[in-house]
């Protein structure tokens, strides 16, 4: 699942094991490949982001509700992308491309349904999914709850 990153103690042990460097890239299906990556070095990465745009793409973290108010540095939002790789619609589904494509600044941003902020050096954090509750018992969960249960029920601690 997209909602929750690598943890940070099993990148750096398989870095140890294997003296490749882990370099995570996000892209939502609808992006096809990505538009963000972190940087490919240890000095410039960022572990538990999703890293930095892409050239020629344009992301933004929005207002949950709408969709077209850009939040402030460090303020939790929907991530929004503008660039090449971003679908054009989905086929034969006009209701479904509306509730996702937004005009901002006279540009057209997909709405991804991941929920993060933007950190004061321009990096991007996912921090859970908009769009996908799962039903749990008659409850309804967040991915990144049931992630992080299984996580510490295998490895005995919470993921920070």
């Amino acid at each position: 699942m997209r909602a929750t990153p690598l943890p940070r103690e099993l990148a750096k042990r398989f870095e140890d094991v294997t003296g490749a460097i882990l370099s995570k890239g996000y892209g939502p299906i609808e992006t096809s490949p990505e538009t963000h990556i972190n940087p490919t070095n240890r000095r410039d990465r960022k572990f538990g982001s999703i890293g930095l745009p892409i050239s020629d793409t344009i992301a933004k973290i929005v207002d949950v509700e709408i969709g077209t108010k850009e939040m402030a540095v460090g303020e939790t939002g929907e991530v929004a992308v503008h660039g090449p790789q971003v679908m054009m619609a989905y086929c034969s589904r006009p209701d479904q491309t509306e509730n996702v494509i937004r005009e901002i600044d006279r540009r057209r941003f997909f709405l991804t349904g991941d929920i993060g902020h933007m950190d004061e050096e321009g990096f991007f954090v996912i921090s859970d999914r908009n769009k996908q509750m799962i039903d749990v018992g008659g409850l309804r969960a967040y991915p990144r709850e049931i992630e992080d249960m299984f996580y510490e029920t295998i490895h005995g601690q919470r993921i920070a």
